[in-house]
């Protein structure tokens, strides 16, 4: 009995020798960027100016096609949904530092509903794009202006 086990964690210490080693994600290039009075003009369409908390005088943009492949890649969206544990805002917030680790400073944030986190993105143009980090969904401010779970946004933070 003893062979077997041996036997088996010889070959499951094999198979993980010939897993190969997950693709290194393709951090998106920088577009253009904007400054932090820019992000306040369009953040206003969405929040209250009183809650929009900025840190950074200018951000990076990007294409929204490169920054749906650089979410997907986070696979954030795989992550077990554990409610008050692992749920809406620890799952922004990861997504918000897997964006801002490679040091881009890119437009990447977190808005707060009455109920529930999420993420959000301005593009190159100037789009302000909402990401649900549970699923990798990417909507536009007409989509979430239809549902009470993600309007109205009560905070921004970028």
């Amino acid at each position: 009995m003893l062979n077997k086990i041996w036997e088996w964690i010889k070959n499951l210490i094999r198979w993980f020798h010939t897993v190969k080693e997950e693709e290194v994600p393709e951090t998106p290039y920088l577009v253009s960027t904007i400054s932090m009075q820019e992000v306040k003009l369009l953040l206003k369409k969405i929040c209250d100016v009183n809650h929009i908390y900025l840190s950074d005088w200018k951000y990076g943009l990007t294409s929204p096609a490169l920054a749906k492949k650089f979410t997907r890649q986070s696979k954030i969206q795989f992550k077990q949904y554990i409610p008050e544990g692992r749920d809406c805002d620890e799952l922004s917030l990861a997504l918000y530092y897997y964006w801002n680790e490679p040091l881009e400073n890119f437009a990447m944030g977190i808005c707060w509903s009455d109920t529930h986190a999420f993420c959000f993105m301005l593009d190159h143009n100037h789009n302000i794009w909402f990401i649900e980090p549970s699923t990798n969904e990417w909507f536009t401010l007409e989509q979430i202006k239809k549902t009470n779970k993600y309007w109205p946004i009560r905070m921004c933070l970028l």
